[in-house]
C-alpha cells in the first residue's frame, strides 16, 4: 500500500517537475532545466538532500536516504490535493526570476542580502555536541585537549585531499592533535561502505593512511574515549540493507583497530554521547532500511570501556532517526527532533543517574538532518533541518523550553555547526532549498545574531567539521552539487 501511494507521489512531483520546465522554458530560454530523473529506491527508500545546480539548469536530485513516505510529508501534502500546477507557475516564476538574475559567482552577495527574519555536534553528518559520529542533519564537530585563541581571519583555504573520495565518514579529534577520519561510503546510495581510515596531520596540512577497520561501515559513530582510544558503533556494512551490531576502539599509539563488544542490535545511524562517568550512550538509529517505523528504534545502551560491553538502559519516549544527542553541563543528554515516521519536533533528557529518559518542551518546528551545538552559556543552539529551516532555536535547561533564536542567512539542512574557541558556531556548507551550499556564516551568542563568513572552496554537504587543536577548522569529504563524493578538504581559518 505504500509503495502503491509512494509510486503515485512520484507520478505527480514528475507533473509538478514538467510544470515548472514548461514555464521556466517560456520565461528564460537561458535557463531551462531538465527533468528530475528517478533512482533506483532500494525498498522504498531514496534521499532526500537537495543538490541543484542552477548554473548547470538541474533538478533538485537526491543523495541521502529517506523513506517515501516522508518525501510526501516533507514537501508538501497540498501537490496531492489537487493544486499541483499553481504551485508549479508559482515556483517556476520566483526560481526563475533567481537562476536568471545571477551567475554562480553571485551566490554569496545573494545570500547577504537575504533577511534574517527569513524562515527555514559531534562530527559527521550530524550533530550533536560532545559526541563524534553521524547523528543527524549537519555534522556535529568533537574536539579534544586545548584549542587556541588565535584570531581567526573568517576565510576557507583547501589543505591536502584524502586518498579515498568520502562521505558518511566520521571524524574525530585525537589527543596528539591529529583527525581520524574512518568509514563512509563512496556512493551515494549507499552501496560501497569503506573499511579503510586515514590521518590528517594539521602541521604537515597531510591524510596519511592508517589501519583499516575490521568491518567496513557508513552512518556510524566515533566517541573519543578518556583513555584516548575512538569507539566505533555500529553503521550499515552493505548495500544500505546490513546494519551492524559491532563495535571497534582504534587505538592512536598502535594505529590498530581491535574488536570490542557488540550491541544488543544492529543500528544505523544512531547517536552516540560520552557521559560524565566516561561511558558512552548509544541511542536510536534505523534497523534496517525500510517505510516500516517499526524498523526504528528507541531502545539505548550503555558502553562500558572498563568491561568492553554494551548494557540496556531505559527506552526512549520516542523511537527516532537522524536526531541529535547533547550532553548539558548538569550531565543529562537533550534528545531533540529526527525522524518517526514524520519529522518530529519533540524533545527528551537522558537522566544518567536514574537510566530513564523523559519528555521536556519541544522545539518550535519540527526538525530533521539538523545540528545541536552546546554553547559557553549552557543553552543547546539548534539550526537548520528538513524543511530546509532557516529559523533556529535555543534550549534553555534551566526553564526547559526551546526559544527562537533568530535565523540563518540561508535555509540549509545537512551542514554543519562547530562550536568555536571564541564562542562563536561557525556553520558551514549543506543544502539549500534549491541549490547545495559553499556559504558560511557565525552566530555569535551575545548578539543573538548570525552573519555571513567567508565561503567555502567547495560547494559540499554531509560533510565532516572538526575544531582543531590551533583554533582552525577542518572541512573533509561530503558530497558536491552532482551527487559525488568528495575528496578535497580545507580549514576556516
Amino acid at each position: 500500500m505504500q509503495l502503491r501511494w509512494a509510486e503515485q507521489y512520484v507520478d505527480l512531483l514528475l507533473l509538478f517537475s514538467s510544470a515548472l520546465k514548461a514555464v521556466v522554458k517560456e520565461r528564460h530560454h537561458s535557463c531551462r532545466r531538465q527533468p528530475r530523473r528517478r533512482r533506483g529506491y532500494r525498498r522504498n527508500l531514496t534521499s532526500l538532500v537537495f543538490s541543484l545546480r542552477l548554473s548547470s539548469g538541474k533538478l533538485p536530485r537526491v543523495v541521502d536516504r529517506v523513506p517515501m513516505a516522508a518525501v510526501s510529508r516533507a514537501i508538501g501534502g497540498t501537490m496531492l490535493k489537487g493544486v499541483c500546477s499553481v504551485l508549479a507557475i508559482g515556483l517556476a516564476l520566483s526560481f526563475t526570476d533567481l537562476a536568471c538574475s545571477r551567475t554562480p559567482m553571485d551566490e554569496q552577495q545573494v545570500m547577504n542580502t537575504i533577511s534574517p527574519s527569513g524562515g527555514a555536534s559531534t562530527v559527521t553528518s550530524g550533530g550533536s555536541t560532545g559526541t563524534v559520529g553521524n547523528t543527524g542533519g549537519g555534522g556535529m564537530t568533537s574536539s579534544a585537549g586545548t584549542t587556541s585563541t588565535t584570531v581567526l581571519r573568517g576565510v576557507f583555504v583547501l589543505t591536502g585531499s584524502m586518498a579515498v573520495a568520502r562521505w558518511d565518514h566520521t571524524a574525530t579529534l585525537l589527543p596528539n592533535g591529529k583527525v581520524l577520519i574512518a568509514g563512509g561510503g563512496v556512493d551515494v546510495r549507499g552501496e560501497s561502505p569503506l573499511a579503510s581510515a586515514e590521518l590528517y596531520d594539521p602541521s604537515a596540512g597531510t591524510f596519511t593512511a592508517t589501519a583499516s577497520m575490521t568491518v567496513a561501515r557508513e552512518g556510524h559513530t566515533a566517541t573519543l574515549l578518556p583513555s584516548g582510544a575512538v569507539l566505533i558503533v555500529g553503521g550499515d556494512e552493505l548495500s544500505g540493507m546490513s546494519p551492524v551490531t559491532t563495535a571497534e576502539l582504534y587505538d592512536p599509539g598502535a594505529g590498530t583497530f581491535t574488536p570490542t563488544g557488540s550491541m544488543a542490535g544492529g543500528w544505523d545511524r544512531p547517536t552516540a554521547t560520552l557521559l560524565p562517568s566516561g561511558m558512552v550512550l548509544i541511542a536510536g538509529g534505523m534497523a534496517e532500511f525500510d517505510t516500516q517505523t517499526s524498523d526504528l528504534n528507541s531502545s539505548a545502551e550503555l558502553y562500558d570501556l572498563t568491561s568492553g560491553t554494551f548494557t540496556a538502559t531505559g527506552n526512549m519516549t520516542v523511537a527516532r532517526l537522524e536526531d541529535t544527542a547533547t550532553l548539558l553541563n548538569n550531565g543529562t543528554v537533550l534528545i531533540a527532533g529526527g525522524y518517526n515516521p514524520d519529522v518530529l519536533a519533540s524533545a527528551e533528557l537522558y537522566d544518567p543517574g536514574t537510566g530513564t529518559f523523559t519528555a521536556t518542551g519541544s522545539m518550535s518546528l519540527a526538525r530533521w538532518l539538523h545540528t545541536a551545538t552546546l554553547l559557553d552559556n549552557g543553552k543547546v543552539l539548534i539550526t537548520g533541518g528538513i524543511e530546509n529551516l532557516a529559523v533556529a532555536e535555543l534550549y534553555d535547561p534551566s526553564i526547559g523550553k526551546f526559544t527562537t533564536a533568530g535565523s540563518m542567512t540561508v535555509s540549509r539542512l545537512l551542514q554543519t555547526a562547530t562550536f568555536l574557541a571564541n564562542g562563536k558556531v561557525l556553520i558551514a556548507g549543506g543544502a539549500g532549498i534549491t541549490t547545495c551550499l559553499a556559504s558560511a556564516e557565525l552566530y555569535d551568542p551575545d548578539a543573538g545574531k548570525f552573519t555571513a563568513t567567508g565561503s567555502m572552496k567547495v560547494p559540499r554537504l554531509r560533510q565532516t567539521a572538526t575544531l582543531l587543536g590551533n583554533g582552525k577548522v577542518l572541512i573533509v569529504g561530503g558530497t558536491d552539487c552532482a551527487d559525488d563524493p568528495l575528496a578535497s578538504a580545507e580549514l576556516y581559518e
